[in-house]
């Protein structure tokens, strides 16, 4: 994530003002459709070849269309007059949208129930909620005001991004009236059960060690970043040497911003950590140097993690490309109190429901179909059988849609798989080489469910830390034994490899979850 949060010049537009939204998806499922680009002076070979590649003419509709809407962009930002709204019924109501994260589809309901027992000749309220919300883009909003920054001149034409700066989406964030009430200043010595235990990020040593380096009487803002897609540039404006003075309930307080974690996908995960994206370099984790060859080795007792110091002197010494390092200084070696290694950990929707759990099915189906291909249609008959529930989803065309399936779909799958392959098959009737017991596969998604809902947990003393560290292993030894024969039928070879990277990471998100929380 750079220090800018990025709107792009051209917005998602295709909403009909009448469509309705899908209330059963989860609000955690969703597809990232605009790429957040680096905001530098210098625009990249990449980009430029882009722009000249394309050939750009008055005439073409689709450049017509492009050059009007930044034009109006640049109008809209560039407005005299501030945009307000028309009455206090309307500011209500999007002040009620905004707080509660209200549908399209619940607020037009809403409006539609005020103007029909209102009795007022005149709705004070908007047509619909894309209107609403259509006015409260062109607000301007002090510490929301858009800037824009041009990245290249083409054909005479001037091309623009329009960003908010990271340091005023903070102090919009602390204007909120009484955040002070969920706002924490200080480390807590946090205890459960008579055990030291964490939840929140103040109950960490990493709060605390992070907290007694700073200056008497100054306070830390922890910042977590999170991104979907990226490209890293500079977070500079955060991090003055004399700290920076933020009001909270109007109160000056004198802060040191401070990166706490990273939150992020794989491929963004490599960015952050500027080593190779592919899963076949020979050494694809951007947390530590396990070879890919040892990367199905559950019994490594020697492992080596990558850490700012490491991976400068491997960079300064012109021999980054032996540990699938880029040759780009990473910006995040000189920021204060930030191992970027280990602060950047994957987040549990796409790592665990949508990327461990899927892979598990997708083993599981190549591996029913090598003993018995018939197997996979009988999973797809118990899934359809299941009974209807209240907010259970009913999964009619059993397996066949699982590239499809939501986040909350998903964790839906996770309550019913375990008795559904349970007593599946009985012996080996066909002689398949590397047969795999029903007993043990039933195992595997009981042991699965075991360790995700411990990672749910929202709070951790000790030994529930102890308690997961071996309820993974256990997972993920009786994973590879029994898919890793099964790897070179279905599925690539390197897209086994690239779960096992998966396995691996699971277990270090949560484990570097308490190392950041205990480092010394």
């Amino acid at each position: 994530m750079s220090d800018i949060s990025f709107r792009s010049i051209h917005e998602n537009s295709n909403e009909d003002e009448g469509e309705g939204e899908n209330e059963d998806e989860d609000n955690d499922s969703y597809n990232t459709e605009v790429e957040e680009e680096s905001l530098t002076s210098d625009i990249s070979h990449s980009s430029v070849s882009f722009f000249e590649n394309m050939e750009l003419s008055n005439s073409e509709p689709e450049n017509y269309l492009f050059n009007n809407y930044a034009s109006d962009y640049n109008n809209i930002c560039e407005e005299a007059e501030p945009i307000e709204f028309p009455n206090n019924a309307y500011a209500d109501l999007m002040a009620l949208v905004t707080n509660y994260n209200l549908s399209n589809k619940a607020t037009n309901a809403v409006i539609h129930f005020f103007n029909e027992h209102s009795n007022l000749p005149l709705s004070p309220l908007p047509k619909n909620a894309k209107k609403g919300r259509e006015l409260m883009e062109k607000m301007k909003i002090p510490t929301l005001t858009s800037k824009k920054h041009k990245i290249l001149t083409h054909n005479n034409i001037d091309y623009y991004l329009f960003y908010h700066p990271i340091f005023n989406c903070i102090k919009n964030i602390l204007s909120i009236s009484d955040i002070s009430q969920n706002f924490t200043l200080r480390f807590e010595n946090f205890k459960y059960k008579g055990e030291k235990a964490y939840n929140e990020q103040y109950t960490g040593n990493w709060w605390k060690n992070t907290e007694a380096s700073l200056p008497h009487g100054s306070n830390l803002l922890s910042i977590i970043l999170y991104s979907d897609a990226t490209t890293i540039d500079t977070l500079d404006p955060l991090f003055a040497e004399k700290g920076i003075d933020l009001e909270v309930d109007n109160k000056t307080f004198w802060f040191f911003p401070r990166i706490s974690t990273i939150i992020c996908d794989w491929p963004e995960a490599a960015t952050f950590s500027l080593v190779y994206k592919s899963t076949n370099s020979n050494f694809p984790c951007h947390f530590c140097l396990i070879s890919k060859t040892l990367l199905a080795d559950t019994d490594l007792s020697d492992v080596t993690f990558r850490n700012n110091e490491n991976m400068q002197e491997y960079f300064y010494n012109n021999s980054g490309q032996d540990v699938s390092l880029e040759n780009i200084p990473n910006y995040f070696w000189s920021l204060p109190s930030i191992n970027v290694y280990s602060a950047t950990v994957l987040d549990r929707m796409h790592h665990l429901d949508l990327g461990l759990f899927h892979y598990q099915i997708e083993f599981t189906q190549a591996l029913l179909q090598k003993q018995d291909s018939s197997l996979v249609n009988k999973i797809d008959n118990r899934l359809s059988k299941i009974p209807r529930f209240q907010k259970f989803q009913i999964f009619t065309n059993g397996l066949q849609s699982i590239s499809r399936m939501t986040a909350k779909e998903y964790r839906i799958l996770m309550k019913v798989m375990v008795f559904v392959v349970d007593n599946l098959y009985k012996e080996n009737e066909n002689n398949v080489e590397n047969f795999v017991e029903n007993k043990k596969l039933s195992e595997v998604y009981a042991k699965w469910n075991k360790m995700y809902m411990m990672s749910r947990s929202e709070i951790f003393t000790e030994s529930d830390l102890e308690n997961f560290r071996k309820d993974t292993f256990e997972w993920v030894k009786l994973f590879v034994k029994i898919f890793k024969p099964y790897s070179r039928s279905k599925l690539k070879f390197s897209k086994f490899h690239s779960w096992i990277y998966h396995i691996f990471e699971s277990i270090r998100q949560f484990v570097e979850k308490t190392r950041y929380n205990k480092r010394d």
